[in-house]
């Protein structure tokens, strides 16, 4: 069993994918979770009806409504089995990540403070260490995510997710930034940088 491709588009909206199961064997079941669910078998989502079941490749898109998210962005995890793999043990596991929210929330608490006369004499997006906290936090993510520690890359997420808090007078970047250079995807069963 192969996962070809697990990549999230440019939107952040669809995850293309594409799979493989040895010749003869078709891809059976699809379950995702959302970083907060994530290994829970009691909360999967079952995406088995995307399949089209006809030979051993299967090529569809994942929406973030099939996720119930209303955009990929975090972490989110695919197990995918063939019918000559039926159980957990011996699937195969696919990640997909979406961290630009972070560097934009980094960014725009950078482009919120105002020095004059090498002192910081405004500061409207929140205290001035949150900057390096957020671009350490950021680095150990990209660590654990690199090692494989995909639990402790969640919970890293979750401590963003705390730090990165909406701010009201911080500039919306909008479409300006792309997702390149800021997320994993899954290439021939390998995770990888964006």
């Amino acid at each position: 069993m192969v996962i070809n491709i697990l990549s999230i588009d440019s939107t952040f909206t669809t995850i293309t994918c594409s799979l493989s199961a040895d010749v003869g064997n078709k891809v059976l079941k699809v379950i995702g979770w959302t970083g907060d669910t994530y290994l829970d078998y009691n909360n999967v989502i079952d995406l088995t009806a995307l399949l089209s079941g006809v030979d051993e490749n299967e090529d569809f898109s994942i929406t973030a409504a099939d996720m119930g998210v209303e955009s990929f962005a975090g972490f989110f995890a695919f197990e995918v089995y063939s019918d000559e793999a039926v159980s957990e043990e011996s699937s195969v596991i696919g990640i997909v990540t979406n961290f630009l929210p972070y560097h934009e929330c980094m960014l725009d608490k950078v482009l919120s403070i105002t020095i004059k006369n090498c002192e910081i004499s405004n500061d409207e997006c929140g205290e001035k260490k949150e900057v390096l906290f957020i671009s350490t936090v950021l680095d150990t993510l990209y660590d654990t995510m690199n090692f494989g520690l995909y639990e402790e890359a969640i919970q890293i997420i979750d401590t963003l997710n705390d730090l990165c808090e909406v701010c009201a007078v911080c500039p919306d970047l909008g479409e300006d930034l792309t997702g390149t250079g800021f997320g994993y995807k899954t290439v021939d069963n390998i995770i990888t940088l964006v």
